[in-house]
C-alpha cells in the first residue's frame, strides 16, 4: 500500500520562483530549517506517518500545547528538541520566542548575530555558559543530526522506538490514528503559516508601499513664522509638515548613527520591550542596539523608546541642547515642574518597519515630531474619523499611556494590508512621508499610526496650549484630581487668562471637587 500523505494547498501557494526570490531572507531569518531539504518537504508533501514515528508522544500535542511547554524549557533543551525531526525544528525556530529568551537572560548587552536564535547560542559561549567553542559545536550539531537520522528519538525524554510505536498503532482503532494525524496536520499547518506570515512580514519594504488613490495628503510648508503657525495651524486643529525648522539643528550632525555610536555608544537607552515577568521596560546599550538595527530582519523590530534620553548619556552629554522649541512656545504642562509633570518627551530610534499603531497621545495633548536621520510615514484620522471596523466600544484610557480605543494591528500589517481595505471602503487616512530635516505637527484628538521606512532617528515632544487646553485639562481633571487642582492653582498664579479659558468649558469643577470630597468624608463615617 501507498503511505497516505497530506497536501496543503496553503502551502503550495508558495511557489518556486517566490522561494527563490526569498531565499536570502529565509536563510537569515531561519538558517536551520527552511534553507535545507525541509522546504522540499514543506511545499510538495509531508509524511504523517514518518512525523508520527520520529516525535514518538509527543505527536499527540497540539501547535499551542507545545508552545506552552517550550516556555518551560531552557535554551540548550529547545536546541536539542530541534534536532529531533523537522517539525521540531521547525517548532523551536520562532524568532519571537528566542527574541524574548535573549531580551530575559542578557537584558541589552548582548550583540545581535544572524538570528534571536544564533544571539543566544553566541552569548552563551561568549559569557562562558558553554565550554564549547564554535568549530566544537558545529561537529556536536552533526552529531546531533546523525543521531536523529538512526533514532528519530530524543535521549533522556521517554519516546517510544519506532518498533514498539508500529505494535501500538496496529493496535489502536482506525479513528483514533486518524484524530491524531489531525492533530500532527493542525500543528504543522499553524507553524507553517507562523513562519510563512513572518517571511511575508520581513519581506515587506516599507518604501515600496503605495499611497491610495483617494488618499489625503497633509500639506507641507516652509518660510513660515511662529505667529502665522499658530494662527492657521495650531489653533485649527490641523495637522502640518514645517519642511526647514531644523537647518539650525545640532541634533542634525550629532544624532547621525556614528556619532550616537561614538558619543552615547554605552548608554543604556529604554526600548518598547517587557521582561516577561515584570512590567519593566528593556534597557539595550546604544551600539549594540545600532548593531543589530543594521542586521535585523524582524517582523515587528525592537524600538528605542526612551523619555529620560538625556540623562543616558555617560560622558556627561546633553541631548535636550541640540535641538530647539521655537515653533512651539506655550509648554503649560511645564508649569507643574519636572518631577510632577506627565512624560512629555522621547527619543525615538526606530529600525525599518517599526512604529506604533493607531492612538491618540496622553491626556488629548497636541504633538510634534522632528525626523533628525531616516524617514517616517504616517497615518492620521480626525478624532471621530475613524473608519468603522477600527473603533472599539469600549474606552480603555489610562493616564500617561496612549488611548488604545481603536482597533488596530501592527504598523506594517495595517499599511501592508488594511490600509487599502478602509480606502477602498471610503476612509482614506491623511497621510504623508516625513524625511530627515522635518517636523510634523500631529493636532490634540487626533489618531495616528507610524512606520519607519528606513532606519530613523527622531525626537517628539507632547504639549498643551492655549488651543486644546479646554480638551487636555478635563482629561488631567478626569484621572487625576490632584493633578488637576495643581495644574489649575499654578495656570491661575502666571495669568488669568488661563483660568477664564477653563471657566468656559461649561463645567462647574468647583462643585465636582467639594462633591467629591463630601463623598469621600460619607464613605469614610460610614
Amino acid at each position: 500500500m501507498k503511505e497516505k500523505v497530506v497536501e496543503y494547498n496553503h502551502i503550495r501557494k508558495l511557489k518556486d520562483n517566490l522561494y527563490e526570490e526569498r531565499k536570502p531572507l529565509i536563510n537569515k531569518l531561519y538558517p536551520e530549517t527552511l534553507s535545507k531539504p525541509t522546504y522540499d518537504a514543506i511545499h510538495n508533501r509531508f509524511s504523517i506517518t514518518r512525523k508520527r514515528e520520529t516525535m514518538g508522544d509527543l505527536s499527540i500535542l497540539t501547535h499551542k500545547t507545545f508552545n506552552r511547554i517550550l516556555k518551560y524549557c531552557d535554551a540548550l533543551t529547545l536546541i536539542k528538541f530541534g534536532t529531533t525531526c523537522k517539525l521540531l525544528l521547525l517548532l523551536t525556530s520562532d524568532p519571537e520566542m528566542w527574541r524574548q529568551r535573549v531580551l530575559n537572560k542578557f537584558h541589552g548587552t548582548f550583540i545581535f548575530t544572524k538570528t534571536w536564535r544564533c544571539t543566544m547560542v553566541n552569548e552563551y559561549y561568549r559569557r562562558g555558559f558553554l565550554k564549547k567553542s564554535p568549530e566544537e559545536r558545529k561537529q556536536l550539531w552533526k552529531t546531533y543530526k546523525e543521531e536523529q537520522q538512526k533514532t528519530g528519538i530524543l535521549k533522556k525524554l521517554p519516546f517510544l522506538s519506532r518498533k514498539k510505536q508500529q505494535q501500538k498503532k496496529e493496535k489502536q482503532p482506525i479513528e483514533s490514528i486518524k484524530n491524531k494525524q489531525n492533530d500532527i496536520k493542525s500543528s504543522f499547518q499553524d507553524a507553517m503559516s507562523d513562519m510563512l506570515l513572518i517571511i511575508d512580514r520581513a519581506a515587506i519594504e516599507p518604501e515600496k508601499l503605495k499611497f491610495a488613490t483617494n488618499s489625503k495628503h497633509i500639506e507641507r510648508v516652509s518660510n513660515i513664522s511662529v505667529e502665522t503657525f499658530i494662527e492657521k495651524y495650531v489653533n485649527t486643529n490641523t495637522p502640518v509638515i514645517i519642511t526647514d525648522a531644523m537647518e539650525n539643528w545640532s541634533a542634525m550632525k550629532n544624532w547621525q548613527f556614528d556619532k550616537l555610536a561614538k558619543h552615547f555608544g554605552e548608554g543604556k537607552f529604554r526600548t518598547d520591550q517587557k521582561y516577561s515577568k515584570s512590567k519593566n521596560s528593556v534597557k539595550v546599550r546604544m551600539k549594540n542596539f545600532l548593531h543589530y538595527m543594521v542586521h535585523q530582519n524582524d517582523e515587528d523590530p525592537i524600538y528605542v523608546f526612551d523619555p529620560k534620553f538625556h540623562e543616558r548619556a555617560p560622558s556627561g552629554g546633553n541631548m535636550l541642547d541640540d535641538y530647539d522649541t521655537t515653533y512651539f512656545p506655550e509648554d503649560l504642562f511645564a508649569l507643574l515642574g519636572e518631577k510632577k509633570r506627565p512624560r512629555y518627551r522621547w527619543l525615538c530610534i526606530g529600525p525599518k518597519r517599526s512604529g506604533t499603531e493607531f492612538h491618540t497621545d496622553p491626556y488629548q495633548t497636541s504633538a510634534w515630531n522632528a525626523v533628525v536621520v531616516g524617514a517616517k510615514r504616517w497615518a492620521l484620522y480626525p478624532k471621530d474619523g475613524l473608519p468603522p471596523s477600527m473603533r472599539k466600544k469600549k474606552r480603555n484610557a489610562k493616564p500617561y499611556q496612549p488611548q488604545h480605543n481603536c482597533s488596530s494591528s501592527e504598523p506594517i500589517d495595517w499599511f501592508a494590508d488594511n490600509y487599502y481595505k478602509v480606502c477602498n471602503a471610503g476612509y482614506p487616512p491623511y497621510e504623508v512621508i516625513q524625511k530627515a530635516g522635518e517636523i510634523i505637527y500631529v493636532p490634540s484628538g487626533w489618531w495616528h499610526a507610524v512606520l519607519n521606512v528606513s532606519n530613523t532617528v527622531a525626537v517628539t515632544q507632547n504639549i498643551v496650549n492655549s488651543a486644546n487646553l479646554p480638551v487636555c485639562f478635563q482629561e488631567v481633571w478626569d484621572h487625576d484630581r490632584k493633578m488637576g487642582r495643581l495644574f489649575r492653582s499654578r495656570m491661575a498664579s502666571v495669568s488669568s487668562y488661563y483660568d477664564s479659558i477653563i471657566s468656559k468649558i461649561g463645567r462647574n469643577f468647583e462643585q465636582e471637587e467639594s462633591s467629591g470630597s463630601s463623598d469621600s468624608s460619607d464613605s469614610d463615617d460610614f
